[in-house]
């Protein structure tokens, strides 16, 4: 008959703590560094703590009659289940019965970890695509308590979904900023990745379900941060800023490609056709947020500024921009250039707003509504034209110099204050 239990820690009293009771009966009090009240009974020397360990801890006799000791959950219901479902195994293997193995659920996380990263690779994923999945899966695992791939619950994964924030930020100052909760669709594709972790060992048969095959996708119907095309106005402020040269032609080249923060950091001039007619840019797959070879007409004011600043003999792998601002830097920026963070309606402007500044001046400048689903390389005109794929590049270039050149005041409308009709 298995048993189930806990194991008992032998600790030094801790500073401060004051004993009531006597012999065995004795119990610790005492303040944690949080700040919290703590108590433990005291072992009959009176010098140390007796301390539970969270886990349960299941005993049972293998099919040779060896006594063996695994760790169970933190939830006591959930060990005895596996208590017997280890004996149930040990008894079809003494019979001579087809039995799963059990042992093979009870692979450490950073084992099963490594194996599934293996097979990702085989399968040809990217690394960036696997770097992304191990860091999901290694936060979940540290922060809900994943030491086996048995651990793995529902009712975990559930609770941790609940209070999950974004990771802290870092400033340039070195100091760390928390970070508000996790959006719909972080915790949504947390749980995609985990569904597709758990999937795999199915297949390999370490486990005989996905223990999370039940759980439903959060609703991501509602749009979390509403954002909003810059003005005229105030696209002329933010370009006349005093600022280094180098961040101004970042976001010329936002305002004139739709290109993403990200994308604009990963652009080389590899990537960078100024020879051909019209001039592209061929996006790599590894650079494009939606993992494809997208081409991208190049208007003829960021063409002229590329062949400009472009180095002699350069390497195709050299970044195109040194540096991109980041969220602090972009910020102020907009900030200096008085572009309010959020209009009376709560859209907010950020680097992604010059997005969809792109997007409002195509609309503006009469480019048709595919063409401009082309360019902004989104595969459905209902998001508005946002983000659009681009197939037919070469016939949608020559309506991206449609539009009319950044920092005239005859464009930006910094003397009448004009806006562009927006468009989110």
């Amino acid at each position: 008959m298995a048993s189930v239990y806990r194991k008992t820690d032998r600790r030094p009293l801790p500073p401060g703590a004051l004993i009531a009771g006597r012999k065995e009966g004795s119990v610790a009090r005492w303040t944690d560094a949080r700040g919290r009240k703590r108590s433990a009974p005291v072992d009959e020397t009176g010098s140390r703590i007796r301390v539970e360990r969270p886990a349960w801890y299941i005993d049972y006799r293998d099919p040779s009659g060896r006594l063996v000791t695994v760790k169970g959950y933190r939830d006591k219901e959930a060990s005895e289940a596996l208590a017997r479902k280890l004996e149930r195994g040990a008894e079809r293997a003494l019979m001579g019965l087809p039995v799963a193995e059990l042992s093979k659920a009870l692979t450490p996380l950073p084992s099963a970890l490594e194996l599934y990263l293996a097979d990702l690779e085989r399968l040809g994923r990217d690394d960036m695509y696997r770097y992304s999945q191990k860091k999901m899966l290694e936060r979940m695992a540290r922060e809900i308590g994943w030491d086996t791939l048995s651990a793995i619950r529902a009712d975990g994964m559930t609770r941790w979904l609940g209070i999950a924030r974004k990771s802290p930020k870092q400033t340039k100052g070195g100091s760390l900023v928390e970070q508000g909760p996790l959006s719909a669709t972080s915790k949504n594709r947390y749980l995609e990745t985990v569904l597709a972790f758990c999937n795999f060992f199915v297949r390999l048969e370490y486990l005989e379900g996905n223990p999370l095959a039940s759980m439903p996708k959060g609703n991501t119907s509602r749009k979390v941060r509403e954002r909003r095309a810059l003005t005229d106005a105030e696209v002329g402020r933010l370009l006349a800023l005093a600022i280094p040269e180098e961040r101004k032609r970042v976001y010329r080249a936002a305002l004139l490609t739709g290109l993403r923060k990200d994308e604009l950091a990963k652009l080389e001039w590899g990537d960078i056709c100024l020879d051909t007619v019209p001039p592209l840019i061929r996006l790599r797959e590894t650079a494009n947020k939606s993992g494809r070879l997208d081409v991208i007409g190049l208007h003829p004011q960021l063409a002229e500024e590329l062949r400009r600043i472009r180095p002699d003999e350069v390497q195709g792998s050299v970044k195109v921009f040194g540096a991109v601002p980041d969220w602090e830097t972009s910020t102020k920026d907009f900030g200096r250039a008085g572009i309010a963070h959020k209009d009376a309606q709560g859209r907010q402007a950020d680097f992604h707003s010059l997005r969809h500044t792109f997007c409002s001046r195509l609309q503006r400048a009469g480019v048709s509504p595919g063409d401009a689903m082309r360019l902004m390389r989104h595969t459905d005109l209902r998001l508005t034209l946002q983000r659009y794929t681009d197939p037919a590049i070469l016939q949608t270039a020559a309506e991206v110099a449609k539009l009319p050149r950044l920092g005239a005041l005859s464009d930006v409308g910094i003397d009448r204050g004009e806006g562009v009709g927006e468009v989110t």
